[in-house]
């Protein structure tokens, strides 16, 4: 993109209003940014856990996340401490320790970090779109559509989903440290631009796509040739950079052990459609789920937007020119990564919208640069400060999703009721907090979507089982076992149930099977103990009990003293 020359016409200048009064102060836009973000969000201070990772992470991984130490070490795990897994980003983990440690574990500052991290990026995104020669009133509307926006919420309201805000922190920073270098060529500039890209590849693994778009913004805005002196710094330090990005990973997680990466490529046309959903959500954000899935949610708004943008194009003769291109270049590269995602995990969070919804700004704001009249740039205006004000609302209410475990999976069963994942997990949720009917009939729903899913009817049997309803209990723990006969629990469960109707050869044998399958599975031994002194074999109830001792159960002395016969 080429710096702009151009500037309104007299009659645009001459018909001031609020936001371009306000706009000439940049203090005064970034206080209004921080004020709008902090009114609209301030209520997320006092939601609990969703139990949708956010648990994990930081209640059940205190001991880690409490402490600055474990900072270096956030560098060389997954996030689930996975040696096998998947997701290598320890800048995020690194947030997630330093609020952990300085907040004393307390959800609010996680929950403030948030905030600040969603307002930090709107900010940036409005000292961007003024040095791409953006009017500053229309920089200043888009940049609080970013705050406001609804299909953000994910971004803010849930813990985990700080990750993509702070990706655009970063990302933006490095644009605008970028533009700061190829007008003056300073070397800090230059620095500063290639810390924050490293940054962002600690912090996501999206940030792989930037060099593409940093191309584009040195061939376009500077306007020179890329193979230049002043380049090949850049160009040399990007590939470093990855490669320094790919070694660390690989170290620390063992991809070996994953997918091949062209399995990953196979996933691309299942997931195409994706592409449409999100792009539905940008200014139609109506369709919004926690949890969301193509199977769940409909193209036709994404087909309407792409519609809509490109007939304003043509309506309004604008051409489609390099700072439009470069819009969506971006839209689309950092929506290039939602393609590979395996079908077994295959939801499209909202949060993934973040930097996308950007390029899509950067793409509009082309509507608004040369010598419109001043009907057209009022229109505009009062177009964004109308969705600003309908975004608003909606913003809240669905904010109200995020609240806490119960609300968040209340609403991803009634948004994407055909995911066997959402309805399991949901399932175990019910369970834990005792609503034993919601359980039941969410895991008998997943078990309908999907009869060979593992863990569904353990589980379902384990209701069974509470309610001594025993005969459903052991044709769901028989079940099972059908379909893995590797599951210790299901055995374990299962011979359980046997003992508690005095079918007690059937529950020694399954107990058995369960030390088969694990050695270590502790309970087992002591519940052989108990079986064998019920068939009144008590040479093995005192072996089983000396091996239930031997991994540090504590055995009443009664039972010592009446198996001693």
């Amino acid at each position: 993109m080429k710096t702009r020359t151009k500037t309104p016409s007299a009659t645009v200048t001459k018909t001031p209003s609020f936001f371009s009064s306000l706009a000439t102060n940049h203090r005064y836009s970034f206080v209004l940014i921080i004020l709008v973000g902090l009114l609209l969000y301030s209520h997320t201070l006092k939601f609990d856990y969703t139990n949708m990772d956010d648990k994990t992470l930081i209640a059940d991984d205190k001991a880690f996340v409490s402490k600055l130490a474990s900072i270096p070490k956030a560098f060389q795990l997954d996030v689930f401490k996975e040696k096998g897994g998947t997701f290598y980003r320890p800048i995020f983990v690194s947030s997630l320790i330093v609020d952990g440690t300085l907040g004393k574990m307390s959800l609010k500052v996680y929950h403030f970090s948030n905030i600040v991290f969603h307002i930090l990026s709107a900010c940036l995104l409005l000292l961007l779109l003024v040095k791409l020669g953006i009017r500053r009133e229309v920089a200043l509307l888009l940049s609080l559509l970013l705050t406001v926006h609804p299909a953000l919420v994910q971004a803010v309201a849930w813990i985990p989903g700080r990750n993509d805000s702070l990706l655009a922190v970063f990302v933006l920073s490095s644009f605008i440290c970028l533009m700061n270098y190829i007008k003056t060529e300073k070397g800090i500039q230059l620095f500063l631009h290639l810390l924050f890209f490293c940054l962002a590849l600690f912090t996501k693994e999206t940030a792989i796509v930037l060099p593409l778009l940093y191309l584009l913004m040195l061939k376009f805005w500077g306007n020179r040739p890329l193979i230049s002196k002043s380049n090949v710094v850049a160009l040399s330090a990007w590939g470093v950079s990855i490669l320094v990005l790919i070694l660390a990973r690989n170290h620390a997680i063992q991809t070996s052990q994953g997918a091949h990466p062209v399995e990953f490529l196979a996933n691309i046309p299942n997931n195409l459609p994706a592409l449409l959903l999100y792009a539905g959500k940008i200014l139609l954000p109506f369709n919004l789920s926690v949890m969301p899935t193509i199977a769940d949610s409909s193209i036709v708004y994404g087909v309407l937007i792409i519609l809509f943008i490109a007939s304003l194009f043509f309506i309004t003769r604008t051409k489609f020119s390099l700072l439009a291109w470069f819009g969506a270049c971006w839209f689309v590269a950092f929506l290039l990564p939602v393609l590979v995602v395996p079908k077994e995990s295959a939801f499209f969070y909202e949060q993934r919208l973040y930097l996308p919804l950007i390029g899509v700004f950067i793409l509009l704001s082309e509507l608004t640069i040369g010598n419109r009249t001043a009907k057209w740039y009022r229109t505009f205006n009062l177009v964004a400060i109308a969705s600003c004000l309908v975004f608003i609302p909606l913003n809240y209410v669905y904010s109200l999703n995020f609240s806490d475990k119960l609300n968040f999976w209340g609403n991803a069963t009634k948004t994407s009721p055909n995911s066997v994942y959402v309805n399991k997990i949901a399932a175990s949720v019910y369970y834990k907090d005792g609503n034993l009917d919601m359980a039941e009939t969410l895991y008998i729903k997943a078990k309908d979507l999907n009869p060979n899913e593992p863990s569904i009817n353990n589980d379902l049997g384990i209701i069974y089982k509470d309610r001594q309803a025993w005969d459903k209990a052991i044709s769901c723990f028989l079940a099972e076992i059908q379909i893995t006969p590797s599951s210790d629990k299901a055995y374990y469960n299962l011979a359980y149930a046997y003992y508690s109707v005095h079918r007690l050869e059937e529950a020694e044998k399954n107990f058995e099977k369960v030390i088969s399958l694990n050695p270590d599975y502790t309970d087992a031994y002591q519940s052989l103990a108990l079986v064998n002194a019920d068939l009144k074999d008590f040479e093995k109830a005192r072996y089983y009990t000396a091996e239930a001792q031997k991994r540090g159960v504590q055995v009443p002395p009664d039972f010592l003293k009446a198996i001693q016969m």
